[in-house]
């Protein structure tokens, strides 16, 4: 391995898999600058393996790159935030791709998001330069094309790096449906397809402060939900049943009670 043990948060030299068990939440592999010879790297992979990574449900923060990827280089992505990293190129993610993903807060001297990189069914927002091409498809960033929108998402409290959707985010229902979201959850562990898939790392959920239309706006969402579980794992189907049924009841004791 190159250097010493203490360059490597973590170092991979033989074919295993590196899995959270509570979710971003609770699990950080945190590396140490400032950037250079002493700086220590979060994961490192020995010489000559192929990186073909997977990574889902994960908070990709604070990284810098001299080069390309800041956040990410090469890989998949898939229901994770990535925020506040840095390189020249693509501060956000480079050569890879990113699915249900938000990507905001990253700069970078060419293209502060992505570079190189394919995106659908994202958001790719308020990065130091944004910009759309052919890889973007049905994804909320600042430049036309793939069928994306230009409009702001609308994140709960965006200073805050609070990047849950607002009742009013046009994100809401406006991604396109995969066979994998059947089986997925989102960031928070919520069901990713609430009838049709929102854009960005969240699904959009009733909250508190709702008014009582929003309340029964969302509900109507919510009817559109069932599925049979065929080979899906029935301890997985039960869960979202649970989910969805608690939300349906939070929703109409919401309606209930005068305001």
């Amino acid at each position: 391995m190159y250097g010493t043990t203490r360059d490597n948060r973590i170092a991979i030299h033989k074919p295993i898999t590196v899995r959270s068990v509570n979710g971003p939440a609770f699990t950080v592999i945190e590396g140490q600058g400032p950037l250079g010879s002493n700086a220590v790297r979060c994961a490192y992979m020995t010489n000559g393996a192929t990186f073909a990574a997977s990574v889902e449900h994960c908070l990709v923060y604070s990284n810098t790159a001299t080069a390309s990827g800041g956040g990410a280089y090469s890989g998949s992505i898939r229901n994770s935030i990535i925020s506040d990293n840095n390189a020249n190129f693509g501060g956000g993610i480079s050569d890879g791709s990113a699915e249900n993903c938000t990507i905001t807060r990253n700069s970078a001297t060419t293209r502060g998001g992505t570079y190189k990189s394919s995106v659908s069914n994202s958001i790719v927002y308020y990065n130091s330069t944004d910009q759309t091409g052919p890889t973007y498809h049905n994804s909320c960033t600042p430049n036309p094309g793939g069928n994306n929108i230009t409009t702001p998402p609308q994140f709960m409290d965006w200073a805050a790096g609070d990047y849950r959707l607002l009742f009013t985010s046009p994100c809401i229902d406006r991604g396109i449906n995969q066979t994998w979201m059947i089986h997925s959850f989102d960031i928070e562990g919520l069901p990713r397809i609430i009838d049709r898939v929102d854009m960005g790392a969240y699904e959009y959920t009733y909250e508190v402060n709702d008014t009582p239309a929003q309340a029964n706006a969302y509900q109507q969402r919510q009817t559109h939900t069932f599925y049979v579980p065929g080979d899906e794992d029935w301890i997985q189907f039960l869960v979202r049943l649970i989910i969805l049924t608690t939300y349906n009841l939070l929703i109409k004791a919401r309606t209930l009670i005068p305001c």
